[in-house]
């Protein structure tokens, strides 16, 4: 069931990645294990940090999907190149990359279900949110799809063909890193933002959507 026993509440599904690459430290896992078990804006938040492999990641979270019964799902996943919360807008029935995952899986161009849609729209107000969090003084922009065809590519279908299903709120943010990170490794060159600012914005986001949910 979308709401829990508390009425107006909302089980939310936040969920992130863990370190892959050259990223030993990912964001979107600090962020997940800084909510998990919080209360936001009234919102229970469960939290799950994914392996970043095709071949778990998936299965996972469509079992913490089928134990909880969310309202909403919020993921969220670490890209360099963004210096601000990249609201994203469209996830790709398409799996593609020039890297390994952790697994040494490089899929190339492997529908992700074959004779499903070529891809599905997030269900939250994705613009709405965008200039609800600048608004909130939490820099954001709108991506209309995720960079490549990576896991959180993957993620993001999973997800949105799932809540077509079951009728939950359903969205994705990528992040930066984090300000500490990238002073830590002069090696990476990326955007980066402090984690506190990342924090205050899913917290954000996620009473947005809940709110929008309800209304």
């Amino acid at each position: 069931m979308p709401f829990d026993a508390c009425g107006d509440c909302l089980k939310v599904l936040l969920y992130g990645f863990g370190p892959f690459l050259d990223l030993k430290e990912n964001p979107s896992e600090r962020v997940v294990r800084a909510l998990d078990g919080k209360k936001v804006k009234g919102n229970e938040v469960v939290g799950i940090v994914l392996p970043v492999e095709y071949g778990r990641a998936a299965s996972l979270l469509s079992a913490k999907m089928r134990e909880i019964g969310p309202g909403l799902v919020l993921g969220t996943g670490a890209y360099r190149s963004f210096p601000k919360l990249g609201v994203t807008k469209l996830a790709a029935n398409f799996k593609f990359t020039l890297e390994k995952d952790n697994a040494g899986e490089s899929p190339k161009g492997e529908r992700i279900v074959e004779g499903g849609p070529d891809g599905i729209f997030m269900n939250i107000d994705s613009e709405g949110l965008v200039a609800h969090l600048n608004a909130a003084g939490v820099p954001a922009m709108l991506i209309l799809s995720a960079p490549d065809a990576y896991v959180c590519n993957l993620s993001m279908f999973v997800v949105a063909a799932q809540s077509r299903k079951d009728g939950f709120r359903c969205g994705f943010i990528h992040l930066p890193l984090t300000e500490e990170f990238v002073s830590k490794n002069p090696s990476i060159v990326s955007a980066s933002m402090g984690l506190s600012t990342m924090l205050r914005g899913v917290e954000a986001a996620i009473g947005y959507c809940a709110a929008a949910h309800r209304g």
